[in-house]
């Protein structure tokens, strides 16, 4: 049984507690939109597209769009991340290229969208206290982050601002 709040701020309906081992099994969860969520501040990090070729996608975006290539970080047989941004530096594309030889239908190359947190455990301690499904970075990833899914089951990457 769930104990109905009456906060002071809307409150949004969303999906939670998703599990792709459980698919369809989902539960509504009520969360109130404010600030009062254990971290200070949340700003998008980079959205990540699968692609097929790393040249024909580099000579697209920064010969075409004018992005310049800002990082690139080779997972060696697993994939290539390249990371692309305009002069500003607010925001990245991440072109991930796959190593295993898969190809993609126009629309499920899509990945995730990435979120920097000022406190990555205060996120953490929220998914947990709301029972939903993530998985956190490696020990031995340079970065600390965890993903969740979105309501439609989209991927979100929640990092920690370094």
């Amino acid at each position: 049984m769930t104990v109905k709040k009456n906060p002071q701020k809307p409150v949004y309906r969303v999906w939670a507690g998703y599990d792709p081992k459980k698919a369809g099994k989902k539960k509504e969860m009520n969360i109130r939109f404010n600030k009062d969520l254990g971290f200070k501040k949340m700003k998008l990090a980079h959205t990540m597209i699968r692609i097929r070729n790393l040249e024909s996608s580099l000579e697209f975006y920064c010969s075409f769009l004018g992005l310049q290539e800002v990082r690139r970080k080779d997972l060696g047989n697993e994939a290539t991340l390249v990371f692309l941004s305009d002069d500003a530096g607010n925001y990245h594309i991440e072109l991930t290229l796959n190593q295993d030889g898969r190809d993609y239908t126009l629309g499920d190359q899509f990945g995730h969208l990435a979120f920097y947190v000022d406190d990555l455990d205060a996120v953490i301690s929220k998914v947990k206290e709301n029972d939903w499904w993530f998985r956190q970075s490696k020990p031995t990833s340079s970065s600390r982050y965890i993903f969740l899914k979105d309501p439609d089951g989209y991927d979100i990457e929640i990092l920690q601002e370094k």
